[in-house]
């Protein structure tokens, strides 16, 4: 009986050895960037959580994050791992599955509730799955922890914003903004919602600070654009609609813009050039056909 214990122990004992020597392989080879060679070693293994949680470290480093998730998934059945877990639910949020990982995220700062950077996380995939009040009640009490922490109160802002609480929306973005006086996503928020209640000059400001740190932001520069239109300052508006031309070629929006700023400035062959451009991209916009007609007019081609 004892032999037998003995040449048990033996063996298991090299079973591990061999095991851990393959492990090593592997490793070798996945730093090496030969992850099919590394995948093929742990294949030929048995099943183990070490085994399942190597795997799905290869495949999330080359994206394959369903395959990933699946043996994460497998890891997690054999052993209860807190990091496992982690990384699961960030495999989660890469494929959008965002109600399993807000699962594993509850679960986690219920038993640890002054986990801060998991909270952050959780309140944020509240806000992207429409889960507004969960998100207030998390950023309020992340609040209370960090005052300081621009991204508590813009996140905030932005669960009020869901919930259409408007005084609310406004002075969380204030608070971040008086935090942050860089902080483009807050600055920008405050434009629109200020552009909403027609107040001209505080959209103006917080617009004209915003370009000054992102001139290249588009939600600030169509604010910029479409104020300049309200008050007829077409010549001023071009340059704003040059850079936005060239940054975002897909839209229409800006060569509609420029067509009109140069027909209304008399500059009919510009016009006429945008004009032309765009009704050629949509031809049944009958308000591009509209002013092509007018310039027609204006040069007496009848």
């Amino acid at each position: 009986m004892k032999k037998i214990t003995l040449l048990l122990l033996l063996f298991l004992a090299f079973n591990s050895k061999a095991q851990t020597s393959n492990f090593s392989l592997s490793d070798s080879l996945f730093a090496k960037g030969r992850y099919k060679l590394a995948l093929k070693v742990l294949d030929e293994q048995p099943k183990s959580f070490v085994s399942h949680l190597k795997k799905a470290t290869i495949y999330e480093s080359i994206d394959a994050y369903k395959k990933a998730i699946l043996n994460y998934e497998k890891a997690l059945t054999i052993k209860n791992d807190y990091t496992t877990k982690l990384k699961l639910a960030k495999n989660y949020r890469a494929v959008k599955q965002y109600k399993k990982a807000i699962k594993i995220y509850e679960d986690i700062i219920d038993k640890d509730s002054l986990n801060l950077v998991l909270k952050y996380q959780l309140g944020k995939l509240y806000i992207i799955t429409k889960n507004p009040k969960k998100a207030e009640r998390t950023f309020k009490s992340l609040e209370k922890e960090d005052k300081t922490n621009v991204n508590y109160s813009y996140h905030l802002g932005l669960s009020y914003a869901l919930q259409g609480k408007r005084d609310p929306m406004i002075n969380s973005f204030i608070d971040t903004f008086e935090k942050d006086t860089l902080h483009v996503k807050a600055i920008t928020r405050l434009a629109n919602s200020f552009q909403k209640l027609r107040d001209k000059d505080s959209t103006q400001l917080f617009v004209a600070k915003g370009l000054a740190i992102s001139p290249n932001d588009y939600d600030l520069n169509t604010l910029k654009i479409n104020q300049l239109y309200k008050d007829e300052e077409y010549e001023k508006a071009i340059p704003y609609l040059l850079n936005s031309d060239t940054l975002y070629k897909k839209g229409t929006y800006p060569i509609y813009l420029l067509g009109r700023a140069y027909y209304h400035l008399d500059s009919l062959e510009k016009a006429k050039k945008y004009l032309t451009k765009l009704s050629f991209i949509d031809k049944e916009d009958f308000k591009t056909n509209t002013y092509l007609g007018h310039i027609a007019l204006k040069e007496k081609n009848l």
